[in-house]
């Protein structure tokens, strides 16, 4: 077979791929057939290796010129950069299959980088484990891309909807669904967001302004992932996606405000104010368009870094983490402001709301923790060698000369962060205020003070959620054995309502005993009757017959008297005969207790059938 390496378009190459490796499926589903109709966001900046683009009207100030490109016209703009030199950094809002065929074309990116961006598994049930499959992060650095992915919390206004309840509400407070679903008319990926309503302050004060009503939030999933051809100062072509605003796609949830992360954009100074300085955060992508044109470090002269054109992307990225932190932080507040009010007191529908919304918090919290330690690991591994600073320590440990030449010395990822994090002061300088020499003055901060900053916060909150869960856990607790000892006090009356039962039944026993014997006693004077009476009545039937005139011809001596003894022995065959019935049927009541009456009369038939088939034999 020939393994030599032969020419294909993009679309056969991610083809080829994906039929040994099942992980580029979704690639290749999108590019055959994904939406390519959908607007496509693209902004170009260009850079020269002295400095940045130059405003040609402004020669005397150093500004970024982000130009704005139509999806149409991307091939033919790429078609033009290839004719001549420069530094290119391209950003993508709301990718579409043409695009990333007409970049994996032109400027040869590697699929696994739009692979990544496509990734939109569910992160609680990953039923598709070979499509699911994490990358090595050894090798996400060699193909020079990353992927930063975050929550950006927006509000939502519900229609039809009233304010948050309290726990232990009749309705159920959760106004959001678990799962928030895109609205697939505006985006390439659509994405799910989690829902989450906080529940109401027990006490909110009418006169304090700063308290504002509460409403659903939308804790939305975001994705920008990151390429660079080359590292350091090498680069010629850089690659940054981003997702577009997320708009629902159940048409009653109504975004109600952007992101509320603080801006950290440079202002002028009073009395100056320009209306430039002010960032609307309408979505990431212009944002961090804002931020490339203000950010003074990229002014200075040389080709900015890769970690210094992104320093400020992950500032945002880090300020919605903070957002989501300060949510969270809120209904922890308000969590704990019931139990101080409520205390035991706390009912059992109560304490299922909290624990409730605890375990969701909590299963949100772990997750995102996850993400924000990748996202501290990602930092130093991929932009260990850029700054802007001297004494940046960007040289290996151990020495070039015991290196061989063939292999790239070893980097100590730990040493990399703290000089990541320690590479923000400026030599000693006096201060303008108290004229005292300054051991350092700040001057650039990295991005990872702020991941350190988001992960300390999720720490805590964490701590926070698993006392709380364990203090409603133990007041379920207590209430459960308060019902347990309640049961035992009703079992307990119960028992002593059962002995009294026992003892009226004793009495009711002793009371039919004594009836018992009463009838028993009187059974006997009725049987001594009986067998008097049976020893008189032949007695008293001679002296009943004797006491017949003779005059009525049928007493004694008369010529008709056989007529008296005829119709007697009749009567007495007959009430025989009737005696003998009766005892039958009480045997048979007897033998036959419980069964229907159909079933006595099917016996008396088969009686009489019987007797009738003996008188014909």
């Amino acid at each position: 077979m020939d393994y030599s390496p032969q020419t294909y378009t993009y679309k056969e190459i991610v083809e080829h791929t994906t039929k040994g490796i099942p992980t580029f499926v979704p690639l290749y589903k999108f590019i055959h057939k994904g939406k390519d109709e959908l607007d496509c966001k693209i902004t170009l900046v260009e850079f020269e290796d002295d400095h940045p683009k130059l405003d040609q009207s402004k020669k005397d100030e150093k500004k970024i010129e982000p130009r704005k490109i139509e999806k149409s016209a991307l091939e033919n703009e790429l078609k033009r950069l290839e004719e001549r030199e420069g530094h290119r950094l391209l950003l993508v809002e709301n990718l579409t299959p043409s695009v990333i065929t007409l970049l994996g074309e032109y400027w040869k990116v590697p699929p696994d980088f739009f692979l990544a961006h496509l990734e939109n598994s569910n992160w609680y049930n990953l039923l598709n484990i070979p499509q699911n499959l994490p990358g090595l992060s050894s090798v996400q650095s060699l193909d020079g891309y990353v992927r930063f992915q975050f929550i950006g919390p927006r509000e939502f206004e519900i229609d039809g909807a009233s304010d948050p309840k309290p726990p232990g509400s009749t309705k159920d407070h959760n106004q959001l669904p678990d799962r928030i679903h895109e609205n697939p008319d505006t985006a390439s990926v659509p994405r799910v967001a989690g829902g989450f309503t906080p529940f109401q302050p027990h006490h909110l004060d009418p006169e304090d302004q700063s308290e504002i009503s509460l409403h659903p939030v939308a804790f939305v999933r975001n994705s920008v992932t990151i390429w660079f051809d080359k590292e350091g100062d090498k680069w010629k072509k850089g690659i940054v996606l981003f997702d577009p605003p997320f708009e629902a796609k159940d048409s009653r949830f109504r975004k109600r405000e952007n992101s509320k992360y603080r801006s950290f954009i440079p202002r002028r100074q009073p009395p100056y104010f320009s209306d430039d300085d002010i960032d609307y955060r309408i979505s990431y992508k212009e944002s961090f368009e804002k931020c490339l044109q203000k950010n003074k470090h990229i002014k200075e002269p040389g080709l900015p870094r890769p970690f210094v054109l992104l320093e400020d992307l992950c500032r945002i990225i880090a300020s919605e983490w903070l957002v989501f932190n300060t949510y969270i932080e809120r209904e922890l507040n308000t969590i704990e402001g019931w139990f101080e009010e409520l205390g035991e007191e706390c009912d059992g529908k109560q304490l299922h709301d909290l624990l409730h919304q605890l375990m969701r918090a909590r299963r949100r919290v772990t997750k995102y923790d996850t993400l924000v330690s990748d996202q501290l690991q990602l930092c130093p591994a991929h932009w260990r060698y850029d700054s802007i600073h001297e004494g940046f320590r960007t040289t290996p440990i151990i020495s070039q000369s015991t290196t061989p030449k063939n292999l790239s010395p070893p980097i100590d990822i730990h040493q990399v962060s703290k000089d990541l994090i320690n590479a923000q002061y400026e030599p000693a300088r006096l201060c303008p205020v108290t004229n005292l020499t300054q051991p350092g003055s700040l001057r650039f901060s990295s991005p990872l003070q702020d991941f350190h900053q988001v992960s300390n916060h999720l720490a805590h909150n964490k701590t926070r959620i698993s006392q709380a869960i364990k203090m409603v856990t133990s007041l379920m607790a207590v209430r459960l054995n308060k019902l347990v000892a309640d049961q035992s006090g009703v079992l307990v009356a119960q028992n002593k309502l059962m002995v009294v039962q026992n003892d009226e039944v004793m009495k009711q026993s002793k009371t039919m005993n004594r009836q018992n014997k009463l009838s028993e006693a009187r059974n006997s004077s009725l049987a001594f009757l009986t067998g008097v009476t049976t020893v008189l009545l032949p007695f008293t039937t001679i002296a009943a017959y004797m006491a017949i005139p003779s005059e009525s011809g049928l007493g004694p001596g008369s010529q008709d008297q056989w007529k008296y003894w005829v119709s007697s022995g009749l009567l007495a065959a007959v009430l025989g005969f009737a005696f003998l019935l009766d005892y039958w049927w009480q045997k048979w009541n007897v033998d036959h207790e419980g069964e229907d009456n159909h079933r006595v009369f099917s016996w008396l038939l088969s009686q009489g059938g019987k007797k009738k088939s003996h008188s014909q034999a």
